[in-house]
């Protein structure tokens, strides 16, 4: 098996590239990256991708130079992704920051303050959060209703003077708590121009998840087999999940696209995944 899956590794490397060179031209690209482990230590394993293709690394580091190598250092599309700061060095056409994490960051700040028993010494702080999370709750369902079609492009772009004078009114007043100072900083600054940008740009999601799903299996495939043992093996892995994932995404069978691989010439294998295009 081992073989088999060094054997399919290298025959497939080609288009392994060519995958990463259709990424770093596609007009949405969702990024994401999470913790491996190569023979004990400390590695990650970077995705990114988006409805019709994917492509992971595996890297020993979490730095700039793994989001550069992976996206490219200019990105003419739009990126999607947490607000991890290894993306900033990406010099994207546009980028949008993921609302669900957003939501995520500030329920868990108003937790801290109620368990801290602060909540009577920052009223504004828990009310920001508060509300912060209803309208991140209510922009994922904007992205519903476009992603199925009852909301016009035209109407959604036209929705967003408004969404932004909304925003204001919730973080339009400095904070009494530290860590949700911060969030309205990055809400109102930081990221002011990352968030609206799905109400705009054409296959935008207001969130990451399709990333996290991405990702997914992989979680639950370290947990099982630990990572991998060598440099030689995270390459293979990388290569071999990013064509069976993009097969997947194509609507390929995974197990007759290895089996062309493995049997046929490289052209073949090429037509099998791409023949529907990405």
């Amino acid at each position: 098996a081992i073989e088999v899956h060094r054997r399919a590794a290298e025959a497939g490397k080609p288009l392994y590239e060519q995958l990463r060179a259709m990424l770093q031209s596609a007009d949405v690209v969702y990024a994401d990256e999470t913790s491996w482990r190569e023979d004990g230590q400390g590695h990650y394993i970077w995705l990114g991708g988006n409805e019709h293709l994917a492509v992971y690394e595996i890297t020993d580091n979490r730095s700039a130079d793994s989001a550069l190598r992976l996206l490219g250092e200019q990105f003419d599309g739009v990126l999607v992704s947490d607000d991890y700061a290894a993306y900033n060095a990406v010099d994207a056409l546009e980028r949008q920051t993921c609302w669900n994490h957003l939501r995520a960051r500030a329920k868990e700040i108003e937790q801290q303050i109620e368990l801290a028993g602060s909540a009577a010494r920052a009223p504004r702080s828990v009310e920001f959060c508060r509300k912060l999370q209803c309208f991140a709750l209510r922009l994922c369902a904007l992205g519903q209703r476009i992603k199925k079609k009852k909301l016009s492009r035209a109407k959604a772009k036209a929705m967003v003077p408004s969404l932004q004078r909304q925003l204001r009114r919730i973080g339009g007043q400095k904070l009494e708590h530290e860590a949700a100072e911060t969030l309205r900083l990055r809400v109102m600054e930081k990221d002011w121009d990352k968030l609206f940008t799905f109400l705009r740009a054409k296959g935008v999601e207001p969130t990451n998840n399709l990333a996290e799903r991405g990702l997914r299996f992989l979680v639950i495939m370290r947990k099982i087999c630990f990572g991998t043992r060598s440099a030689a093996g995270s390459e293979s892995h990388g290569v071999l999940a990013s064509l069976l994932q993009t097969a997947k995404l194509q609507g390929k069978n995974g197990i007759q696209f290895l089996i062309t691989l493995l049997t046929k010439p490289l052209g073949d294998a090429r037509d099998t995944l791409f023949d529907s295009g990405p």
